[in-house]
């Protein structure tokens, strides 16, 4: 099945290749030599004008070779806007997206995101639940967040003859990386990623990067429990810090965008408004509504995480970043989750900084098809 606006986008571009490859306009003519006098010493003649090149003869620019990208998600309002903008973007294939259900429910999590692709044409993605337990442990995210997921935050969903592939989540992520190169990018807790990694470690040579939204380095976490306040720990490393500290190891390029990026684009009502007001189209439409409809916008603090994290896939340059050595505390103690600057640890790139209006922009563009 073709994605009804991607197409759509695919010929736009088609379009503007072809004329930037056209001929140039023609230039002012040669004037011809007048004839040497007579008793003017001899010259060799001057060479003639080099022809006007042809269309066939000008360098053309050939088609942008999209990103290939596995999603891993666990489905919350963020990761299905950073889905839409991805299958949105013309610089990015998304071959693949695994679920896990440590936030949405498994397997119910599949339909839910079935439903949502088919509201945009993108239900032919291949998609499936994982496992829903970390590798150590039993954290999960709280109850009534995970109520909201599995209703896919109150947006209508489309009715699809699409069904979650057969294999599983955890097959379906090994098998989009042995089929080709590819980008993985996180947007949960790295439970999945981590799971075919310890099943099949020789995977990361097809692993082009990991691109993952999680962690609190120099800046206050976001998981309030009993341990130092202010917090240390951020969500989707707090939920498997295990499942994090191995695949930063693994030998994997990481770039992490953490809370230290995402705290500088947060979401308002005036932000949702003015992403409503920026273009058109199902994609677009379909997120507004959904923040719209979403309460902890308006009960918590709440960012464009996810958001970010894919940004930088579109446009390295809404993220300002440094290299760093990053260790995850993996205990059980009071800073579990914790993800430290270590000169001795796994060197990683890190979003330090944010530029809020390019990631508007990015936002607008990508979910309007353009």
């Amino acid at each position: 099945m073709r994605r009804r606006w991607q197409g759509i986008l695919g010929t736009f571009a088609l379009l503007l290749i072809t004329g930037c490859g056209g001929a140039p306009e023609p230039g002012p003519t040669t004037a011809t030599p007048e004839p040497a006098p007579a008793t003017a010493p001899a010259t060799a003649p001057a060479p003639p004008p080099a022809p006007a090149p042809s269309a066939e003869q000008t360098p053309t620019t050939g088609p942008v070779i999209p990103t290939r990208v596995v999603v891993d998600t666990d489905l919350s309002t963020d990761d299905l806007m950073a889905i839409a903008m991805l299958v949105g973007s013309p610089a990015v294939e998304v071959a693949a997206i695994t679920i896990t259900g440590a936030f949405v429910r498994c397997p119910g999590g599949a339909e839910v995101l079935l439903g949502v692709l088919a509201g945009f044409g993108a239900d032919d993605i291949p998609v499936a639940c994982g496992t829903s337990e970390p590798l150590e442990g039993s954290r999960a995210f709280p109850g009534d967040w995970r109520d909201l997921a599995d209703g896919a935050w109150g947006i209508p969903l489309t009715p699809t003859t699409a069904r979650p592939a057969p294999e599983g989540g955890i097959a379906l992520l090994r098998s989009a990386v042995e089929s080709g190169a590819a980008t993985v990018v996180v947007l949960g807790p790295h439970t999945n990623l981590a799971t075919v990694l310890r099943a099949s470690p020789d995977l990361v040579d097809r692993i082009d990067r990991v691109v993952t939204m999680g962690g609190a380095v120099d800046v206050a976490g976001n998981v309030y429990t009993e341990g130092p306040q202010p917090p240390v720990a951020e969500w989707n490393i707090y939920v498997d810090p295990v499942a994090a500290a191995e695949v930063f190891g693994s030998g994997i390029p990481v770039t992490m965008v953490g809370l230290d990026a995402t705290n500088e684009v947060p979401v308002s009502r005036a932000a949702i408004e003015r992403l409503g007001a920026t273009g058109a189209g199902p994609a677009l439409e379909m997120m507004v509504d959904m923040l719209v409809r979403n309460r902890l916008v308006d009960a918590f603090d709440s960012y464009f995480w996810d958001q970010l994290a894919v940004a930088v896939l579109l446009d390295p340059d809404v993220v300002t970043t440094e290299s760093v050595g990053i260790r995850v505390d993996t205990s059980a103690g009071p800073g579990s989750g914790r993800t430290a600057r270590d000169a001795s640890a796994p060197v990683m790139t890190i979003a330090v900084d944010a530029d809020a209006d390019r990631l508007a922009t990015l936002m607008s563009d990508s979910l309007s098809g353009r």
